[in-house]
């Protein structure tokens, strides 16, 4: 009984007593603190994923031709931004929203949990959400349509062309769909394309990128204007040694028109229809005109700028070729090419093209070309010497192939606010381009 006592009145060895008994659960805390900063740390890594994947999705919104191609987009990028190993492990999903205008990821992962096998839960469940929402629109100032040949966007000998707040667009799936060499330069936002593009020996501002989604035509539905008969049913020649001046009014002008020898001719508000003929203004021609549109047809249709030759237009702010400058027939079969009388032929379309009409500017003043031009058969060709469409608030070009060489320096501006004349849907915005999470 004494010795019961004694033991019971003993404190020598109380505090190895206590902390053998308190030991277990202050390894459960610790253990339980780190794997709570383990997960925290692990959920926080998988929201940024997410952010960064629906933003990178949403600024594809209006560049990609489909619903699919943003989806898998924002799926990589958020898999590749989680550093996920293991799909079965890490599962990303997207959806596109709202017409168009958002994108949704989200993001799970099953971790392994080290306390959880205690109570029968080895692993456990995160899960991270995101919206990218886009407002606004992409500004395209230049849209090449050919789907499959090289050099369909071209530039070369000195090209210059500036896009500062704009992007150039090919659809050619080829390696070499857009060619950017000899001393070529461009300053754009962007460089899209939709196969590859070849640089040679030119200066680059802005953003190379290859495997871009091909975009449909952005005015396949818009309309021709109506067709009534000749207004002059032979070619209109202006001749300034005949006729200084002339003001010339809406219609159809068959086998085309041609202003020559310092003649000055004003075009009255409305459309012109150039019917199975050029337009050609040379030999110190010079054309003018407010409100104006150009509609092509026939095999001979075309244009010809020459050197010395001066052009100022803006296109129509309303009616059937509202925000169109330039128009075409959307077929040709035989075209018949137009040659300037002071400088050699262009290089020729890539092998295999199919027939195209010529539309060629060397005119040294055409500082102002104010609207869309709009060639779904056509090849673009600027060789001039001086600043072409610099004057303009905006330019935008969508044509079946471009080529730009000896030099022109071509001023894509989108100063879309400055200016009345409307731009067409699908080509550009009149607001600043956001891209935001909104969850």
């Amino acid at each position: 009984m004494r010795s019961l006592k004694t033991f019971l009145a003993d404190r020598a060895g109380a505090a190895a007593l206590i902390l053998g008994l308190c030991l277990p659960m202050l390894v459960a805390g610790s253990g339980a603190a780190l794997e709570y900063a383990r997960i925290h740390k692990r959920r926080t890594e998988l929201q940024k994923a997410v952010d960064t994947a629906a933003l990178a999705a949403a600024g594809e919104l209006t560049i990609a031709g489909s619903d699919t191609y943003v989806r898998n987009l924002a799926v990589r990028t958020a898999y590749e931004a989680a550093g996920g190993t293991d799909p079965a492990v890490t599962r990303a999903t997207a959806r596109v929203q709202n017409r168009r205008g958002w994108v949704q990821v989200e993001i799970r992962e099953t971790v392994r949990s080290l306390f959880g096998r205690l109570l029968t839960m080895p692993t456990m469940e995160l899960s991270a959400q995101a919206t990218g929402e886009l407002s606004g629109s992409t500004r395209v100032c230049l849209l090449t349509l050919d789907d499959s040949h090289a050099d369909a966007m071209h530039l070369h000998k000195n090209a210059n062309v500036v896009a500062t707040s704009c992007g150039l667009f090919g659809n050619s799936s080829d390696k070499a769909a857009v060619h950017l060499e000899d001393g070529a330069t461009v300053d754009a936002a962007l460089i899209c394309s939709a196969g590859g593009i070849s640089k040679g020996r030119a200066y680059v501002k802005g953003l190379l990128q290859t495997g871009c989604p091909a975009r449909p035509d952005p005015l396949a539905a818009r309309m021709p204007p109506p067709l009534p008969s000749c207004t002059f049913p032979d070619q209109l020649v202006v001749d300034g040694a005949k006729t200084p001046t002339l003001l010339l009014l809406p219609g159809v002008y068959c086998k085309g028109l041609k202003v020559t020898n310092g003649a000055q001719v004003t075009f009255g508000a409305g459309v012109y229809v150039i019917d199975n003929g050029p337009l050609v203004v040379d030999k110190d021609g010079a054309i003018s005109g407010q409100n104006v549109g150009f509609y092509f047809t026939g095999d001979a249709g075309g244009v010809l700028f020459d050197i010395k030759s001066s052009i100022d237009l803006t296109a129509p702010k309303d009616g059937p070729m509202a925000g169109l400058l330039f128009f075409e027939n959307r077929t040709v079969t035989a075209p018949v090419v137009v040659q300037s009388d002071t400088k050699l032929p262009p290089p020729p379309p890539p092998p295999g093209s199919p027939p195209m009409r010529q539309y060629r500017i060397i005119s040294n003043n055409a500082r102002n070309l104010l609207g869309t031009i709009y060639l779904p058969a056509g090849r673009l060709i600027i060789d001039a010497n001086n600043p072409v469409a610099d004057r303009s608030a905006y330019t935008i070009i969508v044509a079946r192939q471009v080529e730009f060489f000896d030099g022109p320096s071509l001023y894509l501006n989108s100063n879309y606010g400055v200016t009345d004349i409307p731009v067409p849907e699908g080509v550009g915005n009149t607001t600043k381009r956001t891209i935001k999470l909104v969850q």
